[in-house]
C-alpha cells in the first residue's frame, strides 16, 4: 500500500473513531400546556399541563400573553388564573429545564368570553288600540337577542 492510501485510511479511521465516540442526545424531557380553549368571563380558569422524563428545573408557568393576570401556583402542573376578564385572549406556556440542559415549552391559548347579560324587554305598557307600540330592550354584550311574542292577540 502506497504512503498516500495509508495515510488516507489511518485519517479515515481516526475521524470515524472520533466521531463514533460522539453521541448525539436527545432531549430527555418533555411538557405539554394542552390545547387552546374558550371560557365565559364568569366561569373558572384552570390550566392543567403534563409533563415527563428527568428535569434540572422543574416545569412552571408563566404568562407570555395578554393583560396581567395571577397563576395562583405557578410551579404546579395543574393551576387556577384569577383577575381575568371577558373580551381577552391570554396566552401561558409551560417551560422546564430537562436533565441534559435542553429547554423545553408548550403554550396554551385562552379566550375568555363576555358573559352575557340578561334579556330586559323594557317596561310593560298598557294601550289602546291603535295606539303605536314602542319596545326598547337592553343590547347583549355578546351574542344577539330576538323579539318573540308570548301573548295577546297576534299582531
Amino acid at each position: 500500500m502506497t504512503r498516500f492510501k495509508y495515510f488516507i485510511l489511518l485519517l479515515f479511521m481516526f475521524v470515524f473513531v472520533i466521531f463514533s465516540h460522539l453521541a448525539v442526545r436527545a432531549q430527555d424531557c418533555s411538557v405539554g400546556a394542552g390545547s387552546d380553549f374558550e371560557i365565559c368571563e364568569n366561569g373558572t380558569l384552570n390550566l392543567s399541563g403534563s409533563s415527563s422524563g428527568n428535569f434540572q428545573v422543574a416545569p412552571s408557568w408563566s404568562q407570555t400573553g395578554g393583560p396581567s393576570v395571577t397563576i395562583n401556583s405557578p410551579n404546579s402542573l395543574t393551576t387556577s388564573i384569577s383577575g381575568f376578564s371577558g373580551g381577552n385572549t391570554y396566552t401561558f406556556t409551560l417551560s422546564a429545564t430537562c436533565q441534559d440542559a435542553s429547554d423545553v415549552s408548550d403554550a396554551v391559548m385562552v379566550t375568555v368570553t363576555e358573559a352575557p347579560i340578561s334579556a330586559n324587554a323594557g317596561a310593560d305598557q298598557v294601550l289602546c288600540v291603535g295606539d303605536a307600540v314602542n319596545l326598547s330592550a337592553n343590547t347583549p354584550t355578546s351574542g344577539t337577542g330576538t323579539w318573540t311574542q308570548t301573548g295577546g292577540t297576534s299582531v
